[in-house]
């Protein structure tokens, strides 16, 4: 009997090691939500998924539901607009930015328990990669807007005016950075993360 396969671009927020060679490998999905899926044989060094599979690596996974979990069947990887642009793994290179970026994606682990479909979240998170491989931005003040506006999805986010400008509209651009940086807005921002996680019991 033939299995569907579901083809959707993945973020990898966790792996172990699963049985000889194999991996379970988290995947925070744009069409399936967060799943858990293994990767047969993928430790071998012939392996052509083991590229796809790494932590926190971004690719296009092709999924197959089995009796008790889902299997990776393939992969193929997707670069940032940035990273197209220069050719190489742009975000990697400041380290500062790449420990954000694992931050957000931990975050989802967090607060994400299972296959929920989230693909407004999904591409808030391409667009926050995005974002930060855009030349010199201060981490400082880029992760209370990333984390905010991932609980702001996830729904819980008060309805505050001060935050209307930070939360609502598109996704990110340079006019967030105005927004944050005047007085006190970082400060309050940093509270309201503070409550929502605390919220959220998570």
């Amino acid at each position: 009997m033939s299995h569907h396969v579901y083809t959707t671009p993945g973020f990898v927020i966790e792996s172990h090691e699963h049985r000889e060679a194999g991996k379970f490998v988290y995947i925070f999905t744009r069409d399936l939500g967060m799943v858990g899926a293994t990767a047969q044989g993928i430790r071998f060094e012939k392996s052509k998924l083991r590229y796809y599979a790494q932590d926190f690596s971004l690719a296009t996974f092709s999924l197959v539901r089995g009796k008790e979990m889902w299997r990776i069947v393939g992969a193929q990887e997707i670069l940032s607009e940035a990273a197209q642009k220069a050719g190489q793994k742009t975000l990697e290179i400041n380290k500062e930015k790449y420990a954000l970026y694992v931050r957000m994606l931990k975050m989802l682990k967090r607060l994400i328990p299972g296959e929920e479909k989230h693909e407004a979240l999904f591409d808030e998170i391409i667009a926050a990669n995005n974002f930060l491989e855009k030349g010199k931005i201060d981490v400082g003040f880029a992760e209370p807007i990333i984390m905010l506006r991932i609980l702001n999805h996830l729904g819980y986010v008060r309805a505050a005016p001060e935050f209307a400008a930070l939360i609502q509209g598109g996704l990110f651009d340079d006019s967030l950075l105005d927004t944050i940086t005047k007085p006190g807005v970082k400060q309050k921002v940093i509270r309201e993360i503070n409550a929502a996680l605390k919220e959220s019991q998570l």
